[in-house]
């Protein structure tokens, strides 16, 4: 060609919403464990039962540490979808066995949007939250799933069972 930097001036490739959601990750990575812990702190201004129930006997340190661990490998499958939903779906089992219903699911989004805001900042645009909404979109409906399998109802009995009174 006669000018070979054509390539310079074309306009960008869209980002998916994994690049999104990969690329807003990385900006708060040195932090996670501080990221994580915001969360609760959110979860539980806008669920304030839920610290005295689901999260009574919880170390929020690692509990933050742990969400943040999840979250990271997530990410990290989001393009590999064959991978990640049996994972999450069997996130989804385990948290039944700890008494999440799915009544929790769309407030842990809600929390999810309002830590990744106060977080990012001007960098949490209205794409890279449309990107965290539909990503979490199809983690909530797949746990969500997951909990209601045979498997999840079972473990989600024998959480009740066990805890009467967090009922």
């Amino acid at each position: 060609t006669l000018f070979p930097y054509t390539t310079l001036f074309r306009s960008p490739t869209p980002q998916t919403d994994a690049d999104l959601v990969r690329e807003s990750c990385a900006w708060f990575a040195g932090d996670r464990a501080g990221c994580g812990y915001r969360f609760y702190v959110q979860l539980f201004a806008i669920a304030p039962a839920l610290k005295t129930t689901l999260f009574a006997k919880a170390d929020l340190q690692k509990q933050a540490l742990r969400l943040m661990e999840m979250v990271d490998a997530a990410v990290k499958l989001l393009d590999k979808p064959n991978d990640l939903i049996p994972v999450l779906r069997d996130l989804g089992e385990r948290h039944a066995a700890y008494g999440v219903v799915a009544a929790h699911y769309p407030v842990a989004g809600e929390a999810l949007v309002a830590t990744l805001a106060a977080g990012l900042g001007a960098k949490f645009t209205d794409e890279v939250k449309g990107a965290w909404l539909r990503t979490y979109g199809v983690i909530q409906t797949t746990m969500i799933e997951g909990g209601a399998s045979p498997k999840g109802k079972a473990l989600s009995q024998q959480y009740a069972a066990r805890n009467p009174s967090k009922q």
